[in-house]
């Protein structure tokens, strides 16, 4: 039963995917004035036991407490992967706020996006993709916070994963999109959005100024949540430990991404612009590997969603 009535909680939520262009949804939507998402993107809170641990209340107050909108969201993608946060979601909020907005994204191209920036931004990987995909059985022994944190592919396995979203809320409401489609029908993705959340559409044409890439950098404002910068092995553990628990994970966000603005527009005027354009492309042998092994999940999610996707399929 649902005991927070008096309390500022989300109503709906964008839970993924990660590496998708969902900042660009958030920022869009957020251009109606009937909307609100929480004032720090990924808040995290049903996905991470330090930030849960806190209570509902602290999650009210740090992110949803000048929300005064009928539509008011949190956009944490780490929750589409999360086994906790399905389950927290769904003992804490009433059904009046399973409403569930997912971006998918060509899942190969999604996967290979996640370990770019975790090779050539944040710097915590070492491997080439191959031998980190080869890995992911390994990876997937490390079961953390409800999910695989390490796992580039788990993330891409689409029709498993909205399969068990639908499971724990068969009465919930979802809409999906596809990334394609909001970087290339931004007006028409608004659209489908303000109708789900039952919003009256008031923008123009002229206010649709977004434009997301399909390259390896999607979504790049993503941050780590270790310390304040991407190079993470810079900071002494001792740092990131009174980091951690000096701050909260809210003010760590909002600095992280200050820092990770300031970062990118150093890296447009620097040579870290020429460490970006040496980034390999993905391989071809590679990609039909890996879109022969999404082939079912591809399959099941178009099946689901009711979405076109046969363009992920394998080649003939």
């Amino acid at each position: 039963m649902n005991q927070n009535q008096d309390l500022v909680l989300p109503n709906f939520f964008i839970i993924g995917v990660a590496k998708s262009g969902t900042t660009s949804l958030a920022q869009l939507i957020q251009q109606n004035s009937q909307i609100f998402v929480a004032s720090v993107k990924e808040a995290d809170y049903f996905s991470w036991d330090n930030e849960y641990k806190k209570g509902i209340s602290y999650y009210s107050d740090a992110h949803f407490s000048k929300a005064r909108h009928q539509a008011i969201g949190d956009a944490s993608v780490s929750y589409f992967t999360s086994e906790i946060a399905r389950d927290r979601i769904a003992q804490d909020l009433p059904p009046t706020s399973h409403r569930f907005i997912v971006v998918l994204r060509d899942p190969v191209k999604r996967a290979y996006s996640q370990y770019v920036m975790a090779r050539f931004r944040q710097r915590i990987e070492k491997r080439s993709f191959r031998e980190a995909i080869l890995d992911d059985r390994e990876q997937r022994l490390v079961f953390w916070n409800g999910r695989y944190p390490t796992s580039y592919l788990w993330a891409s396995e689409y029709g498993t994963l909205i399969e068990l979203w639908k499971a724990k809320f068969p009465s919930g409401q979802f809409l999906f999109l596809r990334s394609d489609q909001l970087r290339d029908k931004p007006d028409a993705t608004y659209k489908s959005v303000v109708k789900f959340l039952g919003i009256e559409s008031k923008l123009g044409a002229s206010d649709y100024g977004f434009g997301i890439s399909d390259s390896p950098f999607v979504n790049e404002a993503s941050v780590t949540l270790l310390g304040l910068t991407g190079q993470t092995s810079q900071l002494p553990p001792q740092v990131l430990t009174f980091i951690r628990k000096f701050t909260s994970h809210a003010f760590r966000t909002r600095v992280m991404h200050q820092v990770d603005r300031f970062d990118r527009f150093l890296g447009r005027i620097s040579p870290g612009r020429k460490d970006r354009e040496q980034i390999p492309h993905l391989e071809k042998e590679l990609d039909d590997e890996l879109r022969c092994r999404f082939a079912a999940e591809v399959k099941l999610a178009a099946k689901i969603t009711g979405l076109d996707l046969s363009d992920w399929l394998p080649e003939d």
